[in-house]
């Protein structure tokens, strides 16, 4: 997938968010804590989606990629608290699993995660960055993924950005857009969403959160089908 590098003013303009696809290596440091949900299921002998099956979706725009079994393992490298200029302490682990739950909750715990404290159990690893502003970078989080045979994740690195001068919006409801989104590429919607009411549409008001919308659950229920 095309990188973004374009300039966009984060005050006056949106929020972009990131999608890498290749070969990537996994780093670690200290662990998270908390957890997602899911039940452990393989992957169908054969893998073939069925667009039609789950509807509206938007599964004809994107790469349709999968993890073979879940819950998928999600690794935290830092725990990082973070104050806002106009807010209050705020642990990010704490809203970017919030968002990342939202994917099970959706689906009644189908498509979860669990956190995992060894680096090497992980098949995600999310990092948190700080950044001097995401202006010139233009994104607030990007995700790598590594594929095999029939679009089979291996590999998943999750990056979320924050910066200096974050506001209290953009801590507390642009990350969780950001990290809702970021983890529907880590799950296999290897892609954006044409629709700007869905989160994974590839443009979002960097201060507000983005929900779920119909859509977004059914191509994610489209990656997984053979769990339905």
């Amino acid at each position: 997938m095309q990188e973004n590098t374009h300039f966009l003013s984060r005050r006056a303009f949106l929020r972009r968010v990131g999608f890498s696809a290749g070969a990537m290596l996994c780093g670690a440091a200290a662990a998270g804590c908390g957890g997602g949900g899911g039940s452990q299921a393989s992957s169908a002998p054969s893998y073939s989606p069925n667009l039609s099956q789950f509807t509206p979706n938007y599964g004809s725009e994107i790469t349709l990629d999968h993890w073979p079994a879940l819950p998928v393992r999600v690794y935290f490298t830092n725990d990082i608290t973070v104050t806002p200029k106009d807010g209050r302490a705020t642990r990010v682990n704490s809203v970017i699993q919030t968002g990342f739950s939202r994917w099970p909750a959706a689906t009644g715990g189908v498509v979860g995660y669990q956190v995992v404290t060894d680096p090497a159990q992980a098949d995600i690893t999310v990092s948190v960055t700080t950044v001097p502003d995401p202006v010139g970078l233009s994104e607030t989080g990007k995700t790598s993924v590594r594929t095999g045979t029939e679009g089979s994740l291996q590999l998943a690195i999750i990056e979320i950005y924050i910066w200096p001068d974050i506001t209290d919006a953009e801590l507390t409801q642009g990350l969780l857009a950001t990290a809702t989104h970021e983890f529907g590429h880590a799950l296999g919607i290897a892609g954006h969403s044409s629709d700007a009411g869905d989160v994974m549409y590839i443009l979002h008001q960097p201060g507000q959160d983005v929900a779920l919308t119909a859509r977004d659950v059914n191509t994610v229920k489209t990656l997984y089908y053979f769990l339905f």
